[in-house]
């Protein structure tokens, strides 16, 4: 270049020197050459002049590279902006390094702009892009150049884009740092469908694809529907996810196509992958060639509970090859796979990703260290047939100490003539606990099932943990059993475990043989059960926390939470007369709500036939003040009448007195009806409900109107029958004595007792 004072001069160009120094180069251009320049001092050349520019882009080039710079003076630059004149045929984009940083010095700083040909046929479009740029000694000044860009018209679908990778554009190089497939709908070379060069090594396991529309494009969006993709050789099952793989609308949000590869064999094959296109019939096509080598027992698989298919990280064993994790200890080399200290099961699944089905013995589990004991269960446990559906194989960890093992895991695989192991390893972590082998099980309890049990080696589990427990106690249940055992063959004594609760509504009471203290016997004795019953005066959520005592310094201590749900009175219960406090089973209402045997909508409760009369207890165990009405009974069938007595029918007050409701039944045939008793309480109404069966109360064929008609029937007829055995009691009486006579009377020949027997009896 020739400088002139340190600033450029192009006489024979007739240029002004509005911004002296300031030159822009397209990427090739000839030293000294103005006319090979796209901006002299300022001002575009003839070349890329913006009302009329010569220079022009091929149809193939996609990418056109400026170099800005100023070698004199101090500039800086706005925001840079480009156009096309016409974008149905072409859009542009500008970025690279020039675009991160305004001043323009010495080094040049290279902008690209990036072209997009969206046209359906030959043509041209002018791209003009502008600079307005700052110095010091003037205002700001707008450079403005352009070229023309040549397009040669085979948009198959203008702006529809597949590309490979996390397709970012690279400010450095203006290149993407992932590769196109498809380009306005038209298939890249590299992935042509029938002869593709592109390449998918042995060890990837999953492929993202990106479906979107050109960010600058001037169609915004283009429908399509679920692609497929198909393997040339069974070997291979391709599975696709990810928001596209069901269709939909690409926009220029790029929308993930995930392709996930299944090796079952060896060898080299070829995917083909079809987008159809509600307005293309033939779609668009494209594929790649996929590498595959299989392992020693191919199709043989060992995965994770949570498992997609051909992601390797979610295998322990694939094609009967652990995976890289999962890799059996080789000398100091230890597996990266590893069990955390707060789990004490995981599940693998064996299954077949190829039609056939394999035979397996029982898998043989080891551990490193005596203080992790291990055990299998679940239905791979035993052994058996493995094929497309999984078996599940549990591992159980029992950690006695504190320590990091080694558990490695063989399956004895039938295959063909031969037996063949499918192993795998992991870590596991172990903690210290302060009473090995003492565990407290729920009421279900299922052997080394880490979800059965509150308390496993003296620790609370996580679901009972102590700060944060999971474990719920739902509304409906009204007690639990726990069972407190050893899994060693030693003897644990305990003390009387003690119970709390957050909350006041939530009252919890501990019985059952291991309420009051005991021993814990050894694995294979009778473990000793400890009931916690619940008695709710609120709704609401309660934390329980149960403590046993172990020894004179340990103890055993878990959590849990208690789901409360009384009804609208609190205190207003309504008992059987035989009544157990807090036993829901001896209630008919607790807490204003009807227990589930006296639910008025189910009618579970049932009075028998030979009941004739029956009495129920109203009262108040709350600190409200309640009132209580005369009560309403509903009977469902006209054949049974019930008459109501007793002091609960009289209104007034409620307290702790309990106040009796007699219901006497009378029936007119043999009949089942459903009883429904409302009672007014202050200022609402509570209801229970059950079924009463029922027949006519006869003697001897004769009927009789109430239960008390009945007895007195019962003695007239006691007396006319038993006239004899009236004198052989006195002269038994005579013999005994008086009291002697008395005794006799009323034990075997009372008229009352036997009348009322044999009325009993006929009913």
């Amino acid at each position: 270049l020739a400088l002139a004072s340190g600033a450029l001069t192009a006489p024979a160009l007739g240029q002004s020197a509005d911004l002296p120094g300031l030159i822009i180069t397209p990427e090739s251009y000839v030293d000294g050459d103005w006319k090979s320049y796209a901006v002299v001092n300022g001002t575009a050349t003839a070349a890329y002049a913006a009302a009329a520019p010569s220079a022009k882009v091929h149809a193939t080039s996609e990418v056109v590279t400026f170099f800005i710079q100023a070698v004199a003076g101090d500039m800086k630059h706005g925001r840079i902006t480009v156009a096309s004149n016409d974008t149905h045929a072409c859009t542009a984009a500008v970025q690279g390094p020039a675009m991160r940083k305004p001043e323009i010095g010495k080094q040049a700083r290279r902008l690209f702009v990036k072209l997009n040909c969206l046209a359906t046929k030959p043509t041209h479009a002018r791209i003009t892009v502008t600079m307005p740029v700052f110095t010091a000694a003037a205002a700001s000044k707008e450079v403005t150049w352009a070229f023309t860009k040549k397009c040669a018209g085979d948009a198959a679908v203008p702006g529809f884009d597949i590309t490979l990778g996390a397709f970012l554009d690279n400010g450095d190089s203006g290149r993407g740092s992932g590769a196109t497939v498809l380009h306005n709908g038209k298939t890249m070379p590299a992935y042509e469908p029938e002869k593709p060069a592109a390449r998918i090594p042995y060890d990837t396991t999953d492929l993202h694809m990106y479906v979107a529309m050109a960010n600058e494009s001037d169609i915004p969006e283009h429908a399509f529907l679920k692609p497929t993709a198909t393997a040339a050789d069974s070997f291979l099952r391709v599975l696709l996810s990810g928001p596209a793989a069901k269709g939909g609308m690409a926009s220029a949000r790029p929308q993930p196509l995930v392709f996930k590869f299944d090796c079952s064999g060896s060898g080299l094959t070829r995917v083909t992958v079809s987008v159809p296109l509600p307005d293309h019939p033939e779609g668009l096509k494209f594929g790649f060639l996929k590498e595959c080598r299989a392992g020693r027992i191919p199709g043989f698989d060992i995965t994770l509970s949570a498992y997609e298919p051909g992601v390797r990280g979610t295998y322990a064993v694939k094609n009967g090859e652990a995976t890289s994790a999962y890799r059996l200890p080789k000398g100091a080399d230890k597996p990266l796979a590893v069990v955390r200290e707060a789990q004490f099961k995981t599940s693998f699944y064996l299954q077949m990703s190829t039609f056939n089905s394999l035979e397996f013995e029982p898998p043989v589990v080891k551990s490193s260290g005596s203080f992790c004991i291990v055990s299998t269960s679940g239905d791979a446990a035993t052994g058996g047939w493995v094929d497309d559906i999984s078996s599940q194989l549990i591992i159980n960890f029992n950690c006695v100490d504190s320590g990091t093992a080694t558990v490695s895991v063989h399956v004895p695989v039938q295959v063909q003539d031969e037996l063949l192991n499918a192993s795998f390893a992991f870590r596991k972590e172990c903690r210290w606990t302060s009473t090995p082998g003492f565990d407290v099980t729920l009421g279900v309890y299922i052997k080394a099932e880490r979800g059965t049990y509150a308390v496993r080696n003296g620790a609370a589990t996580s679901a009972f943990s102590l700060w944060d427990p999971k474990a719920v106690v739902r509304p409906q249940q009204y007690s639990s059993i726990f069972y407190l055992q050893m899994s060693t063959g030693d003897e644990q004594e305990f003390d009387w475990p003690t119970v709390e609760s957050s909350e006041s509504f939530c009252k919890v009471t501990l019985m059952g043989p291991a309420a009051k203290g005991g021993k814990a016997q050894p694995a294979g004795g009778k473990p000793l059960a400890l009931i916690a019953k619940y008695n709710c005066v609120k709704s609401g959520t309660a934390t329980v926390t149960i403590t046993i005592p172990l020894g004179p310094w340990n103890e055993a201590a878990f959590s849990f939470q208690k789901v409360c749900e009384v009804g609208e009175i609190p205190g207003f219960d309504v008992t059987l007369g035989a009544w157990v406090p807090g036993d829901r089973a001896s209630y008919a209402v607790q807490n204003g709500g009807p227990t589930e045997a006296y639910d008025p909508a189910e009618h579970v409760a049932i009075i028998r036939a030979g009941t004739p009369s029956y009495t129920f207890y109203l009262m108040n165990t709350g600190d409200s003040t309640l009132t209580v009405d005369q009560p309403v009974v509903q009977v469902a069938n006209p054949a049974v009448t019930v008459n109501v007595s007793g002091d609960a029918l009289v209104p007034g007050p409620l307290d702790q007195q309990a106040r009796s409701l007699v219901l006497d039944f009378r029936c007119a045939e043999r009949a089942k009806t459903d009883v429904i008793v409302h009672l007014r309480v202050s200022i609402t109404t509570v209801a229970f409900g059950f079924r009463k069966d029922c027949k006519p109360l006869t003697v001897e064929h004769r009927e009789a109107d109430t239960p008390h008609q009945v007895r007195r029937e019962a003695e007239r007829i006691n007396n006319q029958e038993n006239a004899g055995n009236a004198m052989g009691n006195i002269l038994f009486g005579a013999f005994l004595g008086a009291s002697g006579f008395a005794l006799y009377s009323n034990c075997f020949g009372g008229p009352r007792a036997g009348g009322y027997v044999r009325a009993k009896t006929a009913e």
